[in-house]
């Protein structure tokens, strides 16, 4: 701008103005996570895109750092970067009040690299042994893509095809018609690919389960049996074939007159079943009364008949 005299902001002005760079590089370095590669990758390109990486490089000379008050400045607000995206565990192994920038990255970048053909031989025998077991198919592909992750920070990056069938060698055991599929494809499906298959089939066999549950719960329900009738004095309620609707008592029966259950005592039904049952009754007393009738007759027939020739003698006696 015309007449304007403030000098351009230089780049490592606008450092000094991030709220955090947390938001620039979300992963904070983790020796667990064994993620150096991607980490050092952010930062590097972060500490470019503000005209900082030369103070990762080891300097030639001390003297600049010694005499220039600006490069030291901007090399302890580096230090700090680096202090503020590592794990907690990792400051307290790097920290030091004197070290410059460039000598807390050799720290962080030995740290990572040590015994670093024992690290890749463990990661490569756990990947290729891994198997679902009881995890989720979300989790069981996480945890081979963690692995993976793990084993391209240590430069031993594990092609895509090489995942998938790593992938499927687990899922044998718990998918094994969807691997034999998968075995066949030509060309091989991508590890994304493959993960949404299994994604899908999990979900199949979540609702065939559900299903089959619901339908075993269902069947081993209490249900009500229609029996002959009969009437219970102690309750004064009518059992199966005249039986009290239960849900008409929570007052939620649905069907109304066409119920097979009885609605109450005002349910013409209930009369007619209860009239029904008195005269059952009734007549099982009647009938009983008549065995008895006729029992008594042919007890007192038998009592009587060895009388009667003695009454015909003495008739006969009286005419003569």
């Amino acid at each position: 701008m015309t007449g304007d005299t403030t000098p351009p902001k230089q780049p490592i002005d606008k450092a000094y103005s991030i709220a955090s760079i947390k938001a620039c590089i979300p992963s904070p370095l983790d020796l667990d996570k064994l993620n150096y590669n991607s980490w050092s990758n952010l930062f590097k390109r972060f500490c470019k895109t503000y005209d900082v990486h030369q103070h990762l490089e080891e300097q030639a000379s001390t003297s600049t750092t010694t005499s220039d008050p600006v490069y030291a400045s901007n090399d302890s607000l580096v230090v700090m970067w680096l202090y503020s995206t590592i794990s907690p565990k990792l400051v307290d192994m790097v920290i030091d009040d004197e070290a410059m920038a460039h000598t807390v990255w050799s720290k962080l970048k030995n740290l990572f690299h040590d015994n670093k053909a024992a690290r890749i031989i463990q990661l490569d025998n756990e990947i290729r042994n891994m198997v679902i077991g009881n995890m989720s198919v979300t989790d069981y592909f996480q945890a081979l893509k963690s692995k993976a992750d793990r084993l391209a920070n240590l430069d031993s990056k594990v092609s895509d095809s090489s995942l998938v069938t790593y992938a499927i060698n687990g899922l044998r055991a718990k998918f094994p018609e969807l691997v034999r599929i998968i075995r066949h494809r030509e060309p091989l499906p991508t590890f994304q690919n493959v993960r949404s298959m299994v994604l899908l089939e999990e979900s199949d066999m979540t609702q065939l389960t559900n299903a089959f549950s619901s339908l075993q719960t269902t069947s081993s329900s209490p249900t009500v049996l229609v029996s002959t009738t009969t009437n219970n004095p102690k309750t004064g309620t009518v059992n199966s074939g005249g039986e009290l609707c239960r849900n008409f008592q929570r007052g939620s029966c649905t069907y109304g007159s066409r119920c097979k259950f009885l609605h109450g005592t005002n349910d013409s039904r209930f009369w007619s079943t209860t009239n029904s049952v008195h005269s059952n009754s009734k007549s099982s007393e009647s009938k009983s009364v008549a065995r008895d009738s006729s029992q008594q007759n042919k007890t007192n027939s038998q009592t009587h008949a060895p009388h009667a020739p003695l009454f015909t003698i003495w008739c006969n006696y009286a005419v003569y």
